[in-house]
């Protein structure tokens, strides 16, 4: 994964040097994710977080671009009212943007994929012995959650891809975007195998440098 941050990172400072414009801005919004896992008799619901970026476009033309960002997202899973485990992460995804060729008013309809790798910054949670039942969150009678024992690695590494919006009017970009978020195995047991899946509906700014 080193090689391939570095080959991206020299690929970028060329079409840096290459570019028609930069720019450079922050995104926010809310996640909603859940988690799948191996042995299908598991079904996890959703947990809803937020999600914040710092963004940095190298745009080769008016309608293609590449783009780095430093994001934070609130990901997890949980089972009723018996279990719930979020996971922060701190990310670096490096994504594709095409936009279409010709723009109305400076609107613009948007396609974005590529890849993010993560490191895990918290895990929190809860669990309910099934003798206990009941509908606050966390219910009475849970304990925290030992993430540990859900899972083994500490980091993630997953396909991105979505679509949106763009305004741009004068030096500024607009943007509304929704994304989803594919994720490796984080368990790291032989026995079975637990992703992350979440999407994210993110507005987000920018400001053209040149």
């Amino acid at each position: 994964m080193r090689r391939f941050l570095t080959v991206a990172l020299l690929l970028i400072g060329a079409h840096v040097a290459l570019a028609q414009g930069l720019l450079v801005g922050a995104s926010v919004g809310r996640t909603s994710a859940t988690q799948h896992h191996s042995q299908r008799s598991f079904d996890y619901d959703r947990v809803h977080g937020a999600t914040a970026a710092a963004t940095a476009l190298v745009e080769l033309f008016p309608w293609l671009g590449l783009q780095a960002e430093a994001a934070y997202a609130e990901r997890g899973g949980r089972q009723g009212q018996f279990y719930e485990m979020r996971i922060d992460y701190l990310e670096l995804p490096l994504l594709a943007r095409a936009a279409t060729p010709f723009a109305y008013h400076g609107l613009r309809a948007v396609l974005l994929g590529g890849v993010s790798w993560g490191v895990e910054y918290r895990c929190s949670g809860y669990t309910v012995p099934p003798t206990i039942l009941n509908r606050s969150s966390p219910p009475p009678g849970s304990v925290p959650l030992d993430c540990s024992s859900q899972r083994l690695r500490y980091s993630d590494r997953g396909r991105v891809v979505g679509g949106g919006i763009q305004l741009d009017h004068g030096e500024y970009r607009f943007s509304l975007e929704a994304r989803r978020f594919r994720g490796r195995d984080i368990a790291g047991y032989s026995c079975c195998a637990l992703t992350n899946d979440a999407t994210a509906i993110t507005i987000g700014a920018a400001r053209r440098l040149r």
